[in-house]
């Protein structure tokens, strides 16, 4: 990427530089969990089930390969409290709030205990599983990449071999979907700057031109949610472990191929919208999910189950996505999405004192090289909104 194309995005507050490149492929790739999430809604209509397999072979681990690339090797100080601030309070809010709107629309499938508390509905897996997954990060960044990558797919295999893993602190995607979280660590931030722009756009155009509605409706003949999703054991199919495994690894290397694909298609510059939806991409994340349940419980999916159906839900999610997005909505939820939670902290928010600091991090400039990286990393491939860089005195 040129330093060019290195600049602010709409959303960016003045003295903080955000990539617009990495935010317009989070408002592409939350996009898509809107579109599959709605299109969920109406896989009786003709096309559904296709549009909703082609999503799902790559989405996901493109999201999860992201939030990899900005994770931290380090969790100390600021780095460890972002954990909480960013994951655990939205989990806990935003479960609560599920669990109250799925029991008022006639869900009787939850209820109020324990074990549902710390069994994620809907797309709030992902907080969890993002949680472990950068506890996890120090250890593997430690590691040789090949030594690292080749481990997290060996716990990938082990995961789906075991049959108690479950929804029960989303353990299945954490074990299943570590392989992409532990590629992307390994590569880094800088990843997409090491392709050239043209060559990696036409690659990447020919690959998902040529393969991916076909292996998407490969996926639909085979009725491969279960591996798409990580969320079934090998014995839940009927296929010897070494069958399993292998089935494993190749949905694995496909996703990986189509996340690279689809991510060097996608434009490098600040476009108006899209770059924009990135940057506040944690609100229609957390968000959709309330509205789409209402959306089920309403008439509406049934009278949608057409051709003309689909293309409306589908560009409804995509409007969606850009309000839940947008400035207007960020201020009225942001006490949900982003909740102020001072309180919890000791003073100093689990930073070190300055002249700890200087001596940990040596010579180079405090404010570039630890609190704008703390800003981006803490907000686990997602942001709400941007943050100014303090310096330490």
């Amino acid at each position: 990427m040129s330093h060019s194309s290195h600049v602010s995005s709409p959303s960016t507050a003045s003295g903080a530089t955000r990539d617009p490149y990495l935010d317009n492929v989070k408002g592409a790739l939350i996009v898509l969990v809107v579109v599959g999430h709605g299109v969920g809604q109406v896989l009786a209509a003709p096309g559904a089930w296709d549009v909703y397999f082609t999503i799902y072979l790559f989405h996901m681990p493109a999201f999860v390969l992201l939030c990899g690339m900005l994770t931290a090797r380090t969790l100390v100080g600021r780095r460890a409290s972002s954990l909480i601030r960013s994951l655990v309070i939205p989990y806990v809010v935003f479960q609560l709030l599920y669990l109250v709107s799925f029991r008022a629309l006639g869900d009787d499938t939850v209820e109020y205990s324990a074990n549902q508390l710390l069994t994620p509905l809907y797309q709030l897996w992902f907080l969890l599983s993002l949680l472990a997954w950068r506890l996890m990060a120090p250890m593997f960044a430690q590691l040789r990449p090949s030594v690292a990558i080749g481990t997290s797919l060996v716990i990938s295999v082990l995961g789906g071999a075991a049959s108690d893993l479950g929804l029960l602190l989303s353990l299945n995607r954490t074990f299943g979907m570590l392989p992409f979280f532990v590629i992307g660590l390994c590569l880094g931030r800088g990843a997409p700057n090491r392709v050239p722009p043209r060559a990696g756009k036409v690659a990447g155009a020919v690959v998902l031109a040529v393969v991916l509605v076909p292996l998407g409706m490969f996926a639909r003949d085979q009725g491969m949610i279960g591996w798409l999703a990580y969320i079934a054991p090998y014995s839940a199919f009927d296929m010897a472990v070494g069958e399993a495994t292998l089935t494993r690894l190749v949905v694995i290397g496909a996703g990986l191929s189509l996340t690279a694909a689809f991510v060097a298609v996608l434009p490098r510059r600040a476009t108006p919208v899209l770059t924009a939806v990135g940057a506040a991409s944690m609100y229609p994340f957390l968000l959709h999910g309330l509205v789409l349940r209402v959306f089920a419980a309403s008439p509406l999916d049934e009278r949608l189950e057409s051709p003309l159906g689909l293309a409306i839900v589908v560009g409804g999610c995509v409007l969606m996505t850009v309000v839940l997005a947008s400035r207007p909505v960020r201020s009225c939820l942001r006490p949900f999405v982003e909740p102020r939670c001072d309180w919890l902290f000791r003073r100093g928010d689990g930073r070190a004192e300055p002249s700890q600091a200087v001596r940990a991090e040596g010579p180079r400039p405090l404010e570039t090289t630890v609190i704008q990286r703390d800003s981006d990393d803490a907000r686990s491939g997602f942001s709400g909104r941007p943050h100014r860089p303090r310096r330490l005195r």
